[in-house]
């Protein structure tokens, strides 16, 4: 299934972001890119395509439906 996922909608990246993480024993400073917190990290362009995606697909079964009952 996650194979399908992936092929249908390409694979999710989480947003990533840079946070300075401080080092207690020398003082000095680091880097370190991490997912970004909450909603922020979110990848909405591919939740969006997979939720438009839902709903075409919904609607193409209710036409296929309508259709079929004559």
């Amino acid at each position: 299934m996650k194979t399908l996922v992936e092929t249908i909608f390409g694979v999710y990246t989480p947003v990533l972001t840079t946070v300075p993480v401080s080092s207690a024993a020398d003082g000095s400073v680091q880097l370190v890119e991490t997912v970004a917190s909450g909603v922020a990290g979110v990848d909405w362009p591919w939740v969006a395509g997979v939720f438009l995606f839902g709903i075409v697909l919904y609607s193409f079964f209710r036409i296929v439906g309508v259709l079929i009952r004559g």
